[in-house]
């Protein structure tokens, strides 16, 4: 995980949930808007949202089609997660895929389609 995505999933929040909402506090406490560190409680997070992320892909990969929506991830990390910004999902699918811990490809950027494949 880099410093740079966790910065981005703040930003996510920030955008997704509004400046005054919790969330926006919250994210305040983990990392304040301009700083370029990271606090350890974002840590959890990330790892929570990717925990459900490398399970979602893996039922994927045992279905015969092997494809999925974005919308199809997201919806599912927010059932087994709880709330989440709408692109964390998708960022933390990407940097699991080029850090080397899960592989898919995109069929359809349009479309958001994605085909899960063998690590």
């Amino acid at each position: 995980m880099t410093k740079e995505l966790l910065i981005k999933l703040r930003d996510d929040l920030l955008s997704y949930y509004g400046a005054t909402s919790y969330w926006a506090k919250r994210c305040d406490e983990i990392i304040p808007k301009g700083e370029t560190k990271v606090n350890s409680e974002m840590i959890p997070v990330y790892d929570r949202i990717s925990d459900s992320v490398k399970t979602f892909v893996s039922r994927v990969l045992s279905t015969e089609s092997k494809t999925f929506y974005a919308d199809e991830l997201r919806n599912f990390v927010t059932q087994y997660s709880g709330p989440v910004a709408p692109s964390s999902p998708t960022r933390i699918l990407q940097d699991l895929r080029k850090n080397g811990r899960l592989n898919y490809r995109v069929v359809s950027r349009k479309r958001s389609l994605y085909e899960a494949l063998p690590n």
